[in-house]
């Protein structure tokens, strides 16, 4: 990021950045600072922490889906959320997530089992409710 004044910055970003610009620039006005390269695709609202970022993820990639499909159960993976969010060592962050309550009141779902530890195989059964 080069910035031209105090007020003013000039973001260059490659052809495949091209989709998520919009997102990239609203997280700096918000934060007031250049977001990290961890950050995953655009989501439809606002988050105000990673945290946020992954449970809204999870909600828009897994979960809605799964209940349009009639799914009454769904058993998800970190290594596969951690890659599609093309995140680098956030494997914490994501299990952490994923076994929280918060994610259960966000998404309507409950957590019925969990396997694994911190990592790209820790697993986390939910229940559809």
């Amino acid at each position: 990021m080069k910035y031209l004044t105090e007020e003013i910055s000039l973001v260059l970003l490659p052809p495949p950045a091209l989709e998520n610009a919009k997102f990239v620039l609203e997280a700096e006005m918000a934060t007031g600072s250049e977001p990290s390269p961890e950050q995953p695709h655009p989501p439809t609202s606002s988050p105000s922490s990673s945290a946020d970022l992954v449970r809204q993820f999870i909600q828009e990639n897994y979960f809605q889906p799964a209940k349009r499909r009639g799914e009454k159960q769904l058993t998800l993976r970190s290594g596969d959320i951690h890659s599609k969010m093309n995140l680098h060592n956030r494997y914490p962050l994501v299990c952490s997530v994923m076994r929280g309550h918060k994610i259960e009141r966000m998404c309507n779902v409950r957590i019925v089992k969990t396997e694994g530890s911190d990592g790209a195989n820790f697993y986390v059964t939910y229940s559809l409710v």
